[in-house]
């Protein structure tokens, strides 16, 4: 035989022995990801064509709130998804910009006109936090959730002083005065202050405006609590600002038993992160069945 049909074999084999281990890899790991998925209510509901054919839908909005075009997405396909008979909102929130908080208010006002939305403020829910949850029908709180805050703020910092300390001087050729006013390489001028201040008492007159329009609350009322102070839940309610003080029990209770939603059904979180499900239901095995797979075929590589 010829020399080279020896090599070939050998290669052969060698691609062989890889398809076997691979194969044995991802059995393994399949089986350990449908295992897990099947014993753990939250995988196994991730995936969407698992899921019920209705249930109650649970969405949370942590953190610094921002404009963010996919969970827009996201919440414009559970207004449209029928299986969805109604939507939790858990906030833990301490705002954001007006933008991003407007666009979960407007978000939340969309999915209101095909089924009941119900608020739930977790530990802060307060100014940008508070916008959004006014896009609900219903607004709980717990009775020590901090809430409120409603006002705007606009922050900048400037360094010409220090800069000045380390002999750094700033140039800045610009159209007009106002362009980029405020910034860090330049002084606050009064005029700059006066057309920052306009557009922040606009938009805070679009917040109390909210306020007014969904609270049901006169404006001399609303003018008299915006003055950008929170409150625990407790307070809030008291106010008005907020309708029940509560927990997500009984927000459930209220979809139920205000807007006769079947106790039967489940209540699913939905993620409002647009990552593969897939993905993110391997993401938490797949460390651990690497290691433990390739120590059994540790001999193989060495």
């Amino acid at each position: 035989m010829r020399p080279d049909y020896f090599i070939e074999r050998k290669k052969l084999k060698q691609k062989i022995t890889y398809f076997k281990i691979a194969s044995v890899i991802l059995i393994a790991l399949m089986l350990s990801l449908g295992k897990s998925m099947l014993s753990d209510k939250k995988s196994f509901n991730s995936i969407p064509f698992l899921r019920p054919s209705a249930y109650i839908g649970a969405v949370y909005i942590d953190g610094v709130i921002m404009e963010d075009k996919d969970r827009e997405k996201i919440l414009e396909e559970i207004a449209e998804n029928n299986k969805v008979k109604a939507l939790i909102v858990h906030i833990n929130s301490g705002g954001g910009s007006v933008a991003g908080s407007e666009q979960l208010y407007k978000a939340l006002r969309e999915i209101s006109k095909h089924k009941p939305v119900v608020a739930m403020l977790d530990g802060i829910a307060a100014s940008g936090g508070y916008m959004t949850a006014l896009g609900a029908d219903y607004i709980f709180a717990r009775p020590a959730t901090l809430t409120g805050s409603i006002g705007v703020i606009g922050q900048n910092f400037e360094v010409t002083e220090l800069a000045k300390k380390w002999g750094v001087q700033f140039n800045t050729l610009k159209s007009s005065p106002l362009k980029a006013v405020p910034n860090w390489f330049e002084k606050l001028t009064p005029e700059g202050e006066k057309a920052n201040m306009a557009v922040i008492n606009d938009m805070y007159d679009y917040f109390v405006n909210m306020v007014i329009e969904r609270r049901q609350i006169p404006k001399e009322e609303v003018l008299k609590i915006a003055d950008g102070r929170i409150y625990t839940g407790r307070q809030a309610q008291a106010m008005k600002l907020v309708d029940k003080v509560g927990f997500k029990d009984d927000a459930l209770k209220w979809l139920q038993e205000e807007k006769k939603i079947d106790p039967k059904l489940k209540v699913i979180e939905l993620d409002l992160e647009t990552t593969n499900f897939i993905i993110k239901a391997l993401n938490s095995q797949i460390k651990a069945f690497i290691s433990a797979v390739f120590h059994s075929f540790s001999g193989l590589f060495s």
